[in-house]
């Protein structure tokens, strides 16, 4: 730890537990999956680079009634090239990731772990 003085404690919220993926082994993506995930984010990033997304009218941003302050930035987000791999490289390494967390020490430091319960009712439509 760089700053072994300064850090009194860790906190992870909603982190997903290393083991889910052993524990539900169908979940993990097979390389068809990985290809046609990195495919069809390319082939986005593609059609946006050109504007063919905006002309297709599939630019548009759906908010929430509490986040409408934002919907210009949102739908001037929607069809930037980057954004459409941006995300690539974090998926691609999720379950390295978690294993490596699951192997990580941080000696007598407390850790705290806030997540929902999976059982709680869930806000919208289905909810009522």
């Amino acid at each position: 730890m760089k700053y072994p003085t300064q850090v009194m404690g860790l906190v992870l919220v909603d982190s997903t537990p290393p083991e889910s993926f052993d524990r539900v082994p169908s979940n993990r993506e097979t390389s068809e999956q990985f290809e046609k995930r990195h495919h069809a984010a390319l082939l986005w990033r593609f059609k946006d680079a050109i504007g063919l997304s905006r002309l297709m009218g599939r630019c548009g941003a759906s908010l929430s009634a509490s986040l409408k302050a934002y919907q210009a930035y949102a739908e001037a987000a929607a069809c930037r090239p980057e954004y459409e791999t941006s995300w690539l490289g974090e998926m691609d390494a999720f379950e390295t990731s978690a294993k490596e967390a699951a192997n990580t020490t941080f000696g007598d430091l407390p850790l705290l772990i806030i997540s929902q319960d999976p059982d709680r009712p869930k806000p919208g439509p289905n909810s009522l």
